[in-house]
């Protein structure tokens, strides 16, 4: 039985029509845009050494970078520790990943070093705000009141009423929000940090933290749900081929739920300055710049190494632990 086959250039017009009557149906599913993608490799040194008398039941807590549930900017391609042992194990939480360290014995000057090895692919994202929209508000989690984020107290609910008078959206609440958090703060890395968004608005200056906490307080406030978010921001001229330290630029920022796009990243510590002064600019609402990088490490904050560990009072242990930080390019 012969079959005719049609040729090439039908096959190849067919195809393009499809693909040209499906991009307005794939534009639309689309709520963000990705470009500049960057490779990066981050390296974690945690070291213990006993400088004391000998040491048991010793128990180690070290935070350590999400693996999942990353946000969309994020992907991650790998992730190892060594060396392997049954002495470590990982721990997952729905706001981030620690390794929980078990040895049953550390000797006077006793050793232990561990190396936790990520690749990810980060890029730069474009929200499409116009998109927002629908009757999906978010999990009520992150309406409450917690500790820094004190979205029930009277002063912060009577100043998100009055900014977002008038506000029909979801979308118009949180850049409201953001626009007075942006505006209103002055950026002091010497103020001592309390984190707590009751303070930093009496005393209007802050960190990155402060900031993104007073954000989240008063979007809660205003029945937004947000959340936390705790990385590294850096410019690409930042991070080469060669290992840098990561830990200068450990950052704070904030994401917002909105209807019909879901948790979108809002960075309100972020300016634009004109005629050497800030203003506010949207541009680091829904958006993360490709000169702008982020980072993201997980959605915990207050992270800390906790180390706990019997002695002799004859011989006290002293345990040292850190956790050092590298990143370079791939």
């Amino acid at each position: 039985m012969n079959q005719k086959t049609l040729p090439i250039h039908i096959y190849f017009g067919f195809a393009l029509l499809v693909a040209v009557l499906l991009m307005p149906c794939a534009e639309a599913l689309s709520i963000f845009s990705l470009d500049s993608y960057e490779s990066y490799r981050v390296r974690l040194v945690l070291e213990v050494v006993n400088r004391g008398g000998p040491a048991t039941n010793v128990k180690i807590q070290v935070p350590l970078l999400m693996t999942e549930h990353l946000p969309p900017y994020q992907t991650l391609r790998s992730f190892t520790f060594t060396p392997a042992s049954r002495e470590l194990r990982l721990r997952k939480a729905a706001d981030g990943l620690s390794a929980d360290l078990v040895l049953a014995s550390l000797p006077r000057l006793g050793r232990l070093r561990v190396e936790f090895v990520y690749t990810f692919f980060n890029s730069a994202i474009e929200y499409h705000l116009e998109r927002s929209g629908g009757s999906d508000w978010g999990d009520p989690a992150y309406l409450r009141a917690e500790r820094g984020i004190e979205s029930g107290d009277p002063q912060l609910k009577a100043l998100a009423a009055a900014l977002t008078q008038g506000c029909s959206t979801q979308l118009e609440k949180a850049r409201k929000l953001f626009s007075y958090v942006n505006s209103n703060l002055t950026y002091d890395p010497q103020v001592q940090a309390e984190h707590s968004a009751v303070r930093t608005l009496q005393r209007k200056r802050g960190l990155c933290t402060d900031f993104s906490l007073l954000y989240i307080a008063l979007c809660r406030a205003a029945g937004v749900p947000s959340r936390f978010v705790a990385g590294y921001r850096f410019a690409p001229r930042q991070v080469g081929y060669t290992e840098t330290d990561l830990a200068p630029h450990a950052h704070a920022w904030a994401e917002s739920y909105l209807p019909g796009l879901g948790w979108v990243v809002v960075d309100p510590t972020s300016f634009i300055y004109q005629n050497g002064a800030a203003v506010t600019s949207y541009e680091f609402f829904g958006r993360i710049a490709a000169d702008d990088r982020h980072l993201f490490a997980s959605y915990a904050r207050a992270e800390k190494i906790d180390s706990t560990y019997l002695y002799q009072v004859s011989a006290p242990a002293r345990i040292l632990v850190t956790l050092r930080s590298m990143i370079r390019k791939l």
